[in-house]
């Protein structure tokens, strides 16, 4: 196993779907701060692929946030001050991602950055964590750049310093595809990733090593072609092995075809997909078969004040659905409401200017903070040393138009070796 950890791993989180307008890479669109607040504006930046061929739809998350900044400074802004998102747009290439956050390096304006980790994207929080410019979030995977939890026994990969992850990373956010399988009852797993994707691949062996953990029968791991006309062979393989869950690490546009193959090929079992995967793209698309896995931002379809609060502000802001009914805007979203509340507590120690300073002494007062079910669990940051990355997931199904699960965040088994 120890192969598997060493490398950038986004269990679903690049799709290949393309419906964000944002703007072309290196360029910014910046919300506007609402009338109101007096102070000296906060800008932060949002580096997201929000264009690029596997993009997914993450581009959404900047309109999720544009409305939340909209909806913040209507409501006083932070701690008196108007704020602004700078969007950055990586169109999913390293080389861009990377001129984007020296661009947000030099502009001292930008008090900090907010992260939605496509594998391509993710190198760039490196240069922006040693200029003291911190990632306070967003939805990331690469455990080089957001660190590996405390107890995990597969992946010791130190934080690094000035980021702050409020998502599960990888190994952890694998975790959930043999949980859910367990809990249901599977006995007989199995997982399918992308050619296309190495660390899909290594998410299909990291999966098989976790179910036989939890005694669990992993029977195949199955390569796909994402070019290919139809995946009929691969679907053929999981009715002939009698598979009863088959966990899915592939972009969004890629898991709806081999859906609607193996539903065509008679495959009665259930889906699993996690993080970024679970797009309105891919679940609505599914006819019969039961999805299940984890969420690695806040569930948006519960009930809960501050979940409804959610759906209110994109309602308000006519966000389409789907750019807020997924995982990785409600993990932008709950980054934003974490820097508002340490912000605000901090009110009399910030500058006049607002500026990085600030925001890291200030997130070195945050203690047990869940944002009242909007974090994956109690976050607890200190002064001068390493964020430690959450290490737990909301575990959600889906069926039939309708998901099923508790608002309350699952932790991993400690047989599993991640948290």
């Amino acid at each position: 196993m120890a192969g598997v950890v060493a490398a950038s791993v986004v269990l679903g989180a690049c799709g290949s779907s393309s419906d964000s307008s944002s703007d072309s890479a290196g360029a910014s669109t910046t919300a506007t701060a609402a009338a109101g607040p007096k102070g000296t504006p906060i800008k932060v930046g949002l580096l997201v692929d929000a264009s690029g061929p596997q993009n997914g739809g993450q581009g959404g998350a900047a309109d999720v946030l544009e409305a939340w900044a909209k909806a913040t400074n209507a409501a006083g802004g932070i701690a008196k001050h108007p704020v602004a998102i700078e969007v950055k747009d990586t169109a999913g290439s390293p080389s861009k991602a990377a001129t984007a956050a020296q661009g947000l390096v030099a502009d001292k304006s930008v008090a900090a950055v907010v992260l939605n980790d496509a594998a391509a994207d993710a190198p760039a929080a490196k240069p922006l964590s040693a200029a003291g410019l911190p990632v306070i979030g967003g939805n990331g995977f690469n455990p080089a750049v957001w660190g590996a939890a405390p107890g995990n026994k597969l992946a010791k990969i130190p934080q690094l310093p000035n980021v702050y992850g409020v998502t599960a990373a990888f190994p952890a956010n694998a975790a959930p595809f043999v949980t859910v399988a367990k809990q249901a009852g599977y006995k007989t797993i199995a997982a399918l990733d992308e050619a296309q994707n190495p660390s899909s691949k290594q998410a299909t062996q990291l999966i098989a090593g976790m179910g036989k953990a939890e005694g669990l029968d992993f029977v195949a791991g199955i390569t796909i072609d994402a070019t290919a006309p139809n995946f009929t062979a691969q679907c053929l393989q999981l009715v002939q092995k009698k598979v009863q869950y088959a966990a899915l690490t592939m972009p969004d546009a890629t898991a709806k075809r081999l859906a609607a193959d193996c539903a065509r090929q008679g495959y009665k079992g259930a889906f699993g997909a996690g993080a970024a995967l679970v797009t309105p793209l891919f679940y609505k698309s599914l006819s019969g078969n039961k999805l299940m896995g984890g969420l690695t931002g806040f569930p948006w379809y519960a009930d809960t004040p501050p979940v409804k609060n959610y759906r209110q502000v994109m309602d308000d802001n006519k966000v389409s659905e789907d750019k807020w009914a997924r995982g990785d805007s409600t993990a932008a979203w709950a980054t934003m409401e974490l820097f508002k509340k340490a912000l605000d507590a901090n009110a009399a120690t910030l500058s006049p200017t607002v500026n990085r300073a600030d925001v890291v002494a200030a997130y070195g007062t945050i203690k047990g903070e869940t944002l009242d079910g909007l974090l994956p669990g109690p976050v607890t940051y200190t002064k001068g040393k390493p964020a430690p990355a959450p290490s737990c997931a909301w575990l959600y199904g889906y069926q039939d138009g309708k998901f099923t699960g508790t608002a309350e965040p699952t932790c991993p088994d400690p047989r599993l070796g991640v948290g």
